[in-house]
């Protein structure tokens, strides 16, 4: 089963390998997701194949098809490596297992945005200890910083300044859209389409806007047809992602 959710159209694919009571392997696929309990599907890529090189060939994959992707534990560290990385939105100091610190010990993070409203900013948070009948007052970033330097091994006052910098990098200077769009790991989105798509919309709330105010979501995205390079497949996974509103929040 696929649970990576790979963005850029390469997908690998795995037997589910079990051992019987008569120490027989079976190679039946699982109804569903090992990880998440969602259905699995399987796709179809003979579509994709015509389209590509004779001497290039990608088989059909069984997947998980938990319509959020940060709800399956193994694609939810996939899509936010994929979404801090270089060519999405270039946050340095996050290697793939301190987002799965991150996901598995502290409620942190679920989307990508989380790091940036919970780390940054400043609002202010108060608690009481009713032992001795104080009060405290932290700000949300201060909170996390105590949390994560103190409790995550691996982090220390030098390595947390370096993500905070990185983030108010991205923050205050912003990314490209062809980079932003690229960040939201829409199946087969790649670089270049998403490239083709920043070229078409110019603006992230132009292609929202698409995506959240079109009556019939079959004909969301329609007028992309016209551009070379954007196919059926492409415009079929737009409209799965737009047809998701917490995705698209």
């Amino acid at each position: 089963v696929d649970c990576s959710d790979n963005n850029n159209n390469d997908e690998s694919s795995s037997d589910a390998i079990t051992t019987n009571s008569n120490n027989t392997i079976s190679l039946d696929p699982p109804k569903v997701c090992p990880a998440c309990g969602s259905s699995v599907v399987w796709d179809d890529n003979e579509q994709l194949n015509t389209s590509l090189s004779s001497s290039f060939f990608i088989p059909n994959t069984i997947r998980c098809n938990n319509a959020i992707p940060y709800d399956c534990g193994p694609r939810a560290i996939t899509s936010l490596v994929h979404a801090f990385s270089r060519d999405a939105l270039d946050v340095s100091g996050l290697s793939e297992a301190k987002l799965q610190q991150f996901r598995n010990t502290t409620t942190l993070l679920k989307y990508p945005h989380d790091l940036f409203d919970k780390l940054l900013l400043t609002n202010t948070n108060t608690t009481t200890n009713e032992s001795n009948d104080t009060t405290d007052t932290t700000t949300t970033s201060e909170y996390w910083k105590e949390q994560i330097t103190t409790d995550l091994p691996g982090w220390g006052p030098k390595s947390y300044q370096n993500l905070i910098t990185s983030l108010e990098r991205v923050a205050n200077n912003g990314v490209s859209l062809q980079r932003a769009l690229y960040s939201l790991g829409i199946r087969h989105v790649g670089k270049h389409t998403s490239e083709l798509l920043a070229s078409h919309y110019h603006t992230m709330d132009a292609f929202l806007q698409e995506a959240t105010t079109t009556s019939d979501k079959n004909e969301a995205f329609q007028s992309l047809a016209e551009i070379n390079g954007i196919g059926p497949i492409v415009i079929q996974s737009l409209q799965s992602f737009s047809q998701n509103q917490e995705l698209v929040q």
